[in-house]
């Protein structure tokens, strides 16, 4: 085997990047970027998520609690503007919600549409709900 050819067989496996959108990144993009990278088998992407008109910093205290509840690692506590990724080509782009405004979502290979209802100034039933529809309808995502 050539020292080119030992190169390419032994090479990392590449890292995918997939951002996950909705609203204001406090309920439903931080519970799925939370439950894809722990349940659903995204080995080896980084998940990143983020909201196109964020209004406040930390997500909600519902959203850490659904999580917790369900035994699932909370991702991030703090809330991320689209803006922020805009320089960043992804693999895959998840979008949670039909009015998010595509021409501000930054370059991607693969937009998939996944639309749940938020449960924004809901109580804690409304989130586990949203948990419940989340990890069922997350089951046919590719595995990355």
């Amino acid at each position: 085997m050539s020292q080119s050819e030992d190169k390419l067989f032994y090479s990392p496996i590449a890292t995918i990047k997939v951002l996950i959108v909705c609203k204001g990144n406090t309920c439903r993009s931080a519970m799925l970027h939370s439950l894809i990278s722990e349940k659903n088998g995204y080995k080896h992407s980084t998940i990143y998520s983020c909201g196109y008109d964020v209004k406040q910093s930390t997500i909600e205290e519902n959203t850490k609690q659904t999580l917790i509840d369900n035994n699932i690692k909370i991702q991030k506590e703090t809330t991320n503007k689209i803006e922020e990724y805009k320089d960043i080509l992804f693999d895959e782009i998840l979008i949670l919600e039909k009015n998010t405004p595509i021409e501000l979502l930054p370059n991607s290979k693969k937009i998939t549409e996944l639309y749940f209802d938020d449960p924004y100034d809901s109580g804690i039933e409304a989130y586990k709900e949203l948990f419940i529809k989340m990890k069922d309808g997350t089951k046919g995502l590719a595995k990355y």
